[in-house]
């Protein structure tokens, strides 16, 4: 399949440029407009522009089997049709002003593969929130562009609340001590997340602390404080 898109490649090359005279590129795939940034038998593409009128895209990643690479310069700039992208895995650049003065985006999903960002890409999106991992290059980029972001792999919790009623109670430790005899809790994994208490995997030493903290002995772990983990 490839090998024959690779062939209307070749042709399609061919046609537009003696057509252009020199003029870039470009191809239509779907609502997508792509220019090609490198040539056969390697070749890659960006987005030059989207032509829909989707509210909520995905950027695809390849074409015709060939990886679509970068966002270029302006691709969506002043569509204010837009308030949801999701760049695919694979996509590496946003270019200059790729999202300018699309107002209404609030939302663009950034996959670990991107690690080129333009200063501009999101000029003039006052309400646009950045959704990424929190070991990305998308969230450094907004943590230095001012730009809101959402690390999507981050789940905050109150610790010691096993049940997730907001408060630490008795109920918490009882589940903690249901867990560790093998008998069904309602979420094992509220168990294992909000009951481990000092870090080295759920124990009866950490229904003992959710005791004391109920009791109000004083503990050493922040028991009743929101923290944060990193899940998969």
């Amino acid at each position: 399949m490839k090998k024959v898109f690779s062939i209307l490649l070749i042709i399609a090359i061919l046609s537009v440029s003696c057509a252009s005279f020199g003029a870039a590129v470009v191809y239509k795939y779907g609502d997508w407009t792509l220019s090609a940034l490198t040539g056969l038998p390697d070749a890659t593409f960006g987005v030059k522009s989207y032509d829909g009128s989707d509210a909520e895209v995905t950027i695809p990643n390849d074409y015709g089997g060939y990886p679509i690479v970068a966002i270029n310069s302006y691709a969506f700039a002043g569509n204010t049709t837009l308030t949801k992208v999701t760049l695919s895995e694979g996509i590496t650049k946003i270019g200059d002003g790729a999202f300018m003065q699309c107002r209404n985006v609030i939302a663009v999903e950034i996959p670990d593969s991107v690690t080129e960002i333009s200063e501009t890409a999101f000029s003039g999106c006052n309400n646009v929130v950045i959704y990424a991992k929190a070991d990305s290059y998308a969230i450094e980029y907004a943590k230095e562009n001012g730009v809101e972001y959402v690390r999507t792999n981050v789940v905050t919790f109150l610790l010691g609340d096993v049940d997730g009623d907001g408060e630490i109670t008795i109920t918490d430790v009882s589940l903690i001590q249901r867990y560790l005899c093998d008998l069904p809790v309602p979420d094992p994994e509220a168990v294992v997340r909000c009951g481990d208490i000092n870090g080295d995997g759920v124990d009866i030493a950490d229904a003992t602390r959710i005791q004391r903290f109920i009791a109000g002995i004083p503990v050493s772990e922040p028991i009743g404080e929101l923290v944060e983990t990193v899940v998969d």
